[in-house]
């Protein structure tokens, strides 16, 4: 029995070979072509997988350069509210020495103001 199953499977392969009948410089033909096509394969991933690094590296670089503008603008912004408020502090510095004066200057205008009364 089992010389019948093998006599059978070794009819099945001179059929198929048969069918499947190509040179030997047809198979190195298609040989050369899947090799090559494998290496063409292989460079092309490893330019996709570059340039996913690329792309990661560009993308970490960009938020990076955005975070340290951000923290440039946001140390700008405080320099400028620290200026606005030693100004605010000169006005208030100011008007408050002009209140005096005025007060001063009113007080005087009255001592004065009696002084002629007085004479008078």
């Amino acid at each position: 029995m089992a010389e019948t199953t093998l006599a059978g499977a070794m009819e099945k392969s001179i059929q198929l070979d048969k069918q499947i009948k190509i040179s030997d410089k047809e198979y190195e033909t298609l040989r050369t072509v899947y090799l090559d096509t494998l290496e063409q394969l292989d460079h092309k991933t490893k330019l996709v997988d570059a340039l996913q690094l690329e792309i990661a590296d560009l993308k970490g670089s960009q938020n990076k350069e955005f975070l340290q503008m951000q923290e440039s603008l946001n140390n700008k912004e405080i320099e400028i509210n620290q200026k606005i408020e030693k100004i605010k502090l000169k006005y208030k510095n100011y008007t408050d020495d002009l209140k005096k004066e005025i007060f001063l200057s009113n007080q005087i205008n009255q001592r004065m103001q009696r002084y002629i009364d007085s004479i008078k």
